[in-house]
């Protein structure tokens, strides 16, 4: 009797050995691997399979919102493109990566578009989801999504940069918060399918994966929050910023926040010393960014808004 139960207690042990073992080995590949290699998808023509337009009023103007799902091979993306109401040839672009507010509802900050186009893109998962502390079930369909917004954004980006209206020349793209996350691997993605975007925001992101989600996973106790944090951050791994900022090109405007507890200051620190010049450094002494600051939101934009003006990027 006693052999047996010794025999079951050793057979489990070995067991569980050999799953963290073979774990171990899966993330220690997906760290190795090629991100971009990981990252390519192949894709066809786009098409415009959805475009709903209506009427927004602005105080000092209307604007044309069009709710539209662009496709290629079978991959839906959303966007929302606002333009203004009276206006004529090629304008300057703006496109945004918004952080837990998306698509449409992200464009509300910015109360001052001019006479400019806006595109609002809409992430394949919603933001809100990681705050939950997603199980380890779960962890597949995560990288399905987070894999497919690199090559979506650079779609995208494509896409507008043969549109009529748009002025090539002065696209920009605007990350904040998840949308800084991802915006490094999009841009080199797009910059590999031979389009360098001239400028780029990123606010409030960061490097290093693994300390990002550490720091968000407050709620799990140890040893669940490192282990947990080590699996999602290699399952992801990707669109690690780290892996893809030292090839960026371009132009960059950088924001961080030197209260953010969201984002360790290691990581924000290590994304703004290995992203490539020219770019500008602007820290404030704020926490992070949420829906519920709309203050610190609407600043940001500013901010961006007056370091595209700067550089030419945008009209009034």
């Amino acid at each position: 009797m006693i052999d047996g139960v010794r025999k079951f207690i050793l057979s489990g042990i070995a067991l569980v050995a050999a799953g963290f073992l073979i774990l171990g080995i899966w993330t220690a590949w997906l760290h190795l691997a090629d991100p971009m290699t990981q990252l390519h998808r192949e894709y066809g023509d786009v098409s415009a399979v959805t475009d709903s337009m209506y009427t927004v009023q602005f105080p000092s103007e209307n604007r044309i919102y069009r709710d539209i799902t662009l496709e290629s091979s079978g991959m839906p993306i959303r966007i929302t493109v606002s333009s203004p109401e009276t206006s004529s040839g090629r304008l300057p672009v703006l496109i945004i990566l918004g952080g837990l507010e998306i698509g449409r509802a992200s464009l509300r900050y910015i109360e001052e578009p001019g006479n400019n186009i806006l595109i609002s893109y809409e992430y394949p998962y919603s933001p809100e989801y990681w705050y939950e502390n997603p199980g380890i079930t779960e962890l597949s369909d995560i990288r399905q999504a987070v894999l497919e917004i690199p090559a979506q954004v650079s779609t995208l980006i494509q896409w507008t940069s043969s549109q009529s209206w748009a002025d090539a020349s002065r696209m920009s793209v605007l990350g904040y918060s998840f949308g800084a996350l991802f915006l490094p691997s999009s841009l080199r993605y797009t910059q590999e399918s031979g389009l360098t975007i001239p400028y780029s925001v990123l606010a409030y992101g960061g490097a290093d994966i693994y300390s990002l989600l550490y720091a968000n996973m407050k709620k799990v106790p140890e040893p669940a929050r490192s282990m947990g944090a080590w699996i999602l951050s290699s399952v992801i791994y990707p669109v690690e910023p780290a892996e893809h900022i030292p090839h960026l090109a371009g132009s960059f405007f950088v924001i961080n926040g030197t209260q953010d507890d969201k984002i360790p200051e290691s990581s924000w620190r290590q994304l703004q010393q290995h992203l490539p010049e020219p770019k500008t450094i602007h820290n404030i002494n704020r926490a992070h960014m949420h829906p519920n600051k709309p203050e610190l939101t609407r600043y940001l934009v500013q901010q961006s808004r007056e370091w595209l003006l700067d550089k030419g990027a945008i009209n009034r």
